[in-house]
């Protein structure tokens, strides 16, 4: 399991960014799957970049969830400029990312106990630090060995001797305890509640949010939705590839929808906020002709859950989800969805 979990790090590296400082300071961002609300530092030094990377379900009975986090050991400057690039890395590109992340340390949430959660995901022996608990889960922060980041390197470099793999984890080093510690830091402050432990339909729910559009004028969910039959919400950012990939798509499908009294809203959700980068979302949407709605995605919605990018909602003209959510890309699904949905409003 703690494999596997390594092994997709790199797929998923640039599907959930980290809550930009600014906005966590006003509130922390839920996490359902984990049960975890948490606020990230607002500096995590010069040199490491974090993110958290993917939720892992790992049994629902009894219930077992992971929030992986995974860092980034380069410049803050040099990974913006990776992740404004996206789909358009080259192979050189996305090795070097690989090799210079790491995951120092993970949450864990349970409804067994400790000595068996440890058992399932291969790491029987290691040391928990417990959190908190919650009506009957716990929650724990696990350290990955010592030894994972050298181990590691050397599957993804195999070009790397054992001295430049060596001299490289020691120059880190410094970096990687520091990130140890902040995100241990992070988890001792969180929040904690009853997971969201993924049997609750979402079909039915109410979203509800109030938030500003690209130009900073305030914008409310009622008023969005009251201008469609049906809304597909697609949530989605420029720093996520498969959002990009998807987005000439997008713009057809809107179209079509539009013929039948419906449309596309776009929630962007980017690592920083402010004029300059609406101006460059507002730019990116313009080079793909998309003119459907786009607003700034509202950080703790009510009604809204997104364990993944893009992630794609449908709603009724109240808010209303007409429909369980599409987790990623999959515009033949968008389709199928609003096909469906269209045949039941004639009746």
């Amino acid at each position: 399991m703690f494999k596997k979990w390594m092994s997709m790090v790199l797929c998923l590296l640039l599907i959930f960014p980290m809550v930009p400082a600014a906005q966590a300071e006003a509130e922390k961002e839920k996490v359902p799957q984990v049960g975890i609300a948490l606020a990230y530092p607002d500096a995590f030094g010069e040199t490491v970049y974090p993110t958290y990377s993917a939720v892992e379900i790992i049994s629902r009975d009894p219930y077992v969830a992971a929030l992986l986090m995974v860092y980034f050991v380069m410049p803050r400057e040099e990974f913006s400029a990776l992740q404004k690039k996206a789909s358009q890395l080259s192979e050189e590109e996305h090795a070097y990312i690989s090799t210079m992340q790491m995951m120092p340390g993970f949450a864990l949430v349970t409804e067994s106990s400790l000595p068996e959660t440890l058992g399932m995901i291969g790491m029987a022996n290691r040391e928990a630090v417990e959190l908190g608990s919650a009506e009957g889960f716990h929650f724990y922060y696990v350290s990955v060995p010592e030894d994972h980041f050298l181990n590691t390197l050397r599957e993804k470099r195999p070009d790397l001797t054992d001295a430049e793999a060596a001299d490289m984890r020691s120059t880190i080093q410094a970096d990687l305890e520091m990130a140890r510690r902040a995100f241990l830091q992070t988890l001792e402050d969180a929040d904690y509640f009853a997971p969201t432990t993924g049997n609750e339909p979402v079909t039915g729910r109410t979203v509800r949010f109030e938030t500003l559009d690209l130009y900073g004028k305030t914008v409310t969910s009622e008023e969005l939705f009251a201008a469609n039959r049906i809304t597909m919400v697609n949530v989605w950012g420029t720093w996520c590839p498969w959002c990009m990939q998807e987005m000439e798509e997008l713009v057809q499908i809107h179209a079509w929808l539009q013929e039948n009294g419906c449309g596309v809203l776009g929630l962007d959700y980017e690592q920083e906020t402010g004029e300059a980068i609406n101006e460059m979302v507002r730019n990116t949407l313009e080079q793909f002709g998309a003119a459907y709605p786009n607003v700034i995605y509202p950080l703790n919605a009510a009604g809204l859950e997104v364990t993944g990018y893009p992630t794609t909602f449908f709603v009724d003209s109240e808010g209303r989800m007409m429909a369980e959510p599409v987790v990623g890309a999959n515009v033949e699904a968008y389709r199928q969805t609003m096909e469906r949905l269209l045949e039941e409003i004639k009746e």
